[in-house]
C-alpha cells in the first residue's frame, strides 16, 4: 500500500524522454528492439519489445496502461520481497522489508517512468526466480532468472545468489554444481 500510494500521482502523466525512444522504434519496425542487433547497446526484449509493441498498440491509452502496469509490478515485487522476508525471517522482517523497499524514494519513478519497466521486470522476475529457488523448483527459477535478465542484464551480478541459495540461507548445500550450470547456461 505505502509503495502504491506513494507512486500513486504519477499515473496521471505521460510519457518521458526513454518511452518516446522505444515507442517510435516499436511503431518503426515491430521486431526493433525483440531481435538481437549487430551493435545495439542492450538487449532487453521483453521490456524494450514486447512491452513497448504492446502500449504502442494501445493507442493514446498506452501511457496510461504503462503507468498502470508498472504500479502492478511495482505491488507484485514488494509482496514478492516482504513474503520472502517472511519466510526467512519471520513476520516483522517481511513487513519492514517490505516498507523499506516501498519507501525508498526512486520507487515512484519506477511508474511514472514507464521505460523504468525494465528496472521492475528485471526485479519482479528475479524474485519470483528466488521464490522458486527457495521452494526447490530449480527449472522454473531458471526460467524466471532468463526473463529478469532479458529484462535488463544487469541481473545477471545476481545469479550466484540463486547458484548459492542454500548456504546463504542456512541450509545444507547440495548440488552448487548442477545449479551453478543451470544458471550458468
Amino acid at each position: 500500500a505505502i509503495a502504491l500510494a506513494l507512486s500513486a500521482s504519477g499515473l496521471a502523466l505521460g510519457y518521458f524522454w526513454d518511452d518516446f525512444y522505444f515507442l517510435t522504434g516499436a511503431l518503426a519496425d515491430p521486431l526493433t528492439y525483440v531481435r538481437p542487433t549487430v551493435g545495439a547497446t542492450f538487449y532487453r526484449p521483453i521490456p524494450q519489445g514486447l512491452y513497448f509493441l504492446f502500449l504502442t498498440w494501445l493507442g493514446s491509452w498506452g501511457a496510461l496502461a504503462g503507468h498502470v502496469i508498472n504500479w502492478a509490478v511495482l505491488a507484485l515485487s514488494t509482496f514478492l520481497l516482504g513474503n520472502l522476508a517472511t519466510r526467512l525471517g519471520g513476520r516483522k522482517a517481511g513487513l519492514f522489508t517490505a516498507i523499506a523497499f516501498a519507501a525508498l524514494g526512486a520507487v515512484p519513478t519506477l511508474v511514472v517512468w514507464t521505460s523504468c519497466s525494465q528496472d521492475l521486470f528485471a526485479i519482479a522476475f528475479f524474485l519470483g526466480a528466488l521464490h522458486m529457488r527457495d521452494r526447490g523448483r530449480i527449472v522454473l527459477s531458471g526460467a524466471l532468472a532468463l526473463a529478469a535478465l532479458l529484462s535488463k542484464e544487469t541481473v545477471v551480478s545476481l545469479f550466484p545468489v540463486l547458484v548459492l541459495w542454500d548456504w546463504l540461507v542456512g541450509r545444507k548445500p547440495a548440488k552448487i554444481l548442477p545449479h551453478a550450470l543451470l544458471f550458468g547456461v
